[in-house]
């Protein structure tokens, strides 16, 4: 049986609350700063996109593993892997490499 992780995002105004949850840990929660826009999970990754800055979490943990700014045009981002993925534009999708930035 694969494990499952849920990830949940809620904005208040301010912050965006991150909630993960995988049915055996207790729940992950940390805030990032910004309204959240999407979010994406892949594995033990969770990649979400907070105003124009796309964040990757630890889903277990919350531990922030990387960040990078993506542009104001972005409206979604999908992880390909734990350290890669695609930020969906207005008229274009970038290939994001993670790893590559802290």
């Amino acid at each position: 049986m694969q494990n499952s992780t849920t990830c949940v995002v809620f904005y208040d105004g301010e912050y965006s609350s991150v909630v993960c949850m995988d049915g055996k840990n207790s729940p992950m929660r940390t805030e990032l700063e910004g309204k959240a826009i999407s979010c994406s999970l892949y594995g033990d990754s969770a990649a979400v996109l907070c105003d124009s800055q796309v964040t990757v979490l630890d889903a277990a943990t919350g531990e922030r593993l990387a960040e990078k700014e993506v542009g104001r045009n972005a409206h979604a981002v999908a992880l390909s892997s734990s350290s890669t993925g695609y930020v969906l534009g207005i008229n274009e999708i970038k290939f994001v490499d993670f790893k590559a930035v802290s």
